[in-house]
């Protein structure tokens, strides 16, 4: 044997016996190898979230505990321990027995969880002697819950039969402890149904994009109101409301009174914008003019700045376009309310042409520019048929002239850049019925549909590309309940269910995210009311 081979076998040895050794004063019974990971999440909704762990290595400890810390809340100090401050924890199931076996994934649902938060999270395990192993950190994203308004199907013609109601409940993840569906309620005076006042559910599985499809058999001469839902535990949210009617032609129902006790002599005039409608009228013995806002949130009024004090100060009608909301006095001044900060302002007086008219009958804004006209001259036994156009301030023209009889007290409304003008009166107190629509860039006149019914002083206004007539006198001066809606794409007009109870006007109305509203008004008795009423459209 060589020196070289003599020296590596006893390096050899020296290795061999120095092994032994080691191995002999480490003992494999008391030291895990272990590795935790953090895997990732999976269904995370707008208040819940499901988190998965692994685990994997060497292990001859016993493990006693798995589970998740998270937090909202990651500062250059938060490591993410257990016991730390605003860390949150949660544990993973056990086995029947109780045992968490050496190789296997985990896994646990966190619930309470706050709408689109991001969160910090990780795995971990505790071992026998309560050492603690942890897996990386990582995030996920809380959704915001959004719950659609009810999509309604109706394929029969009839007023009963079943109908299909979907519900788009985005953010929402499915859960054992979490139900989905759609509250609904047959009570006119209840139009907010929730499952917690004990109106009925219809429950159903949501599949992946959030969507539920649930049957609803419905009667006739029926007023329903309809909204989706998600439930926990701790907690129910809704979302918007469809009410619909299965009455003929819809239904007018009760919401709330007036705040004040006006007289038949109060000029009430009616608009809406951003949300809310207002009604303007003048005070009790006549001197000034008042505004009131109503929130058809909750049906309520609250008192709005009054417009500065005119000359002249009259009868006549607001125009609200464009969100410019606008009063003229009677006298050539006009004054716009700024909604958003509830103020009035004072603009530059319109010019009176030669000084013996008093044009204003009906008024149009398109594109910043006044479309007016019509209207008695100052000894009311003329009535003028001019329709004029100007800006703010400065001397009108005259664009054109109206093609039907010289009347006054119309009734008018702006749709698709068309001012349409009708009804009204002559001097010898002759009613029409006919209508007339004004192209406002051609200046150009034709006409359209007559109504069914020769009225004046009626409430107009327009819904979704629809223009609405609500009540008015009939020649003898009779309060007429009848309400019709027109469509300029049929040129037709229909009529709907009668006003209130059908025995009277209404002195106001106006459209708020698709909903109508009208009160106030005589019966045919000569009552004077105070009573608010929402039109409930028919389902078709």
């Amino acid at each position: 044997m060589t020196f070289a081979s003599f020296k590596l076998l006893a390096y050899l040895i020296c290795f061999v016996g120095l092994f032994i050794i080691a191995c002999e004063k480490w003992d494999f019974e008391k030291v895990p190898f272990t590795q935790v990971i953090t895997v990732g999440s999976l269904e995370v909704g707008f208040n819940s979230a499901f988190l998965l762990g692994d685990i994997q290595g060497l292990r001859n400890g016993t493990i006693t505990e798995t589970g998740f810390l998270y937090t909202p809340v990651m500062g250059d100090d938060q490591s993410l321990q257990l016991e730390q401050s605003d860390v949150a924890q949660v544990t993973s199931p056990t086995s029947v027995d109780g045992s968490i076996s050496s190789d296997r994934a985990f896994a646990a649902r966190v619930s309470n969880l706050d709408e689109a938060t991001k969160y910090f999270f990780r795995a971990y395990i505790r071992l026998d002697g309560n050492e603690v192993a942890y897996g990386t950190i990582d995030t996920f994203v809380t959704s915001s819950l959004t719950i659609s308004s009810p999509a309604i199907t109706k394929d029969f013609n009839d007023c009963s039969g079943e109908i299909s109601l979907g519900v788009n409940l985005l953010g929402a993840a499915p859960s054992p402890d979490v139900s989905f569906g759609i509250v609904w309620s047959d009570i006119e005076s209840n139009l907010s149904p929730t499952s917690s006042s004990g109106f009925v559910e219809l429950t159903d599985v949501v599949d992946q994009s959030g969507n539920i499809v649930i049957p609803l058999t419905i009667e006739c001469d029926k007023v329903y109101s309809v909204r989706g839902f998600y439930k926990t535990p701790e907690n129910e949210r809704y979302g918007p409301v469809t009410v619909f009617s299965t009455h003929a032609g819809g239904r007018w129902i009760e919401a709330g009174l007036f705040p004040e006790d006006f007289n038949r002599d109060r000029c009430f005039h009616s608009f809406s914008s951003d949300s809310s409608g207002y009604v303007l009228g003048l005070n009790p013995d006549q001197t000034e003019f008042r505004l009131w806002q109503f929130h058809p949130q909750n049906e309520s009024w609250v008192g709005a700045s009054a417009p500065p004090p005119l000359s002249g100060q009259r009868c006549s009608r607001p125009v609200a376009t464009l969100g410019r909301i606008l009063f003229d006095s009677g006298a050539g001044p006009f004054a716009e309310y700024l909604s958003k900060n509830d103020q009035w302002i004072i603009l530059q007086p319109i010019s009176i042409f030669d000084g013996s008219t008093m044009v204003g009958d009906f008024v149009f804004l398109n594109s910043g520019i006044f479309y007016w006209g019509f209207g008695l001259d100052r000894s009311n036994n003329i009535i003028r048929s001019e329709v004029y156009k100007g800006l703010d301030g400065g001397r009108p023209n005259q664009i054109t002239d109206y093609p039907g009889s010289a009347r006054h007290q119309t009734t008018y409304f702006i749709l698709d850049k068309k001012g349409y003008v009708g009804l009204g009166r002559d001097i010898s107190g002759k009613f029409f019925n006919d209508f007339w629509a004004l192209d406002l860039g051609s200046a150009l006149w034709s006409p359209v549909a007559d109504l069914e019914a020769e009225i004046n002083s009626t409430q107009s206004f327009t819904r979704d590309g629809k223009a609405y007539i609500l009540t008015g006198y009939d020649a003898n001066g009779r309060p007429i309940p009848n309400f019709h809606e027109y469509n300029p794409e049929e040129d037709k007009w229909i009529r709907l269910a009668d006003f209130a109870s059908g025995d009277g006007n209404s002195d106001i109305a106006f459209a708020i995210h698709g909903i109508i509203y009208g009160g106030l008004g005589i019966s045919t008795s000569g009552e004077v009311r105070r009573t608010i009423w929402r039109y409930v459209d028919e389902l078709k």
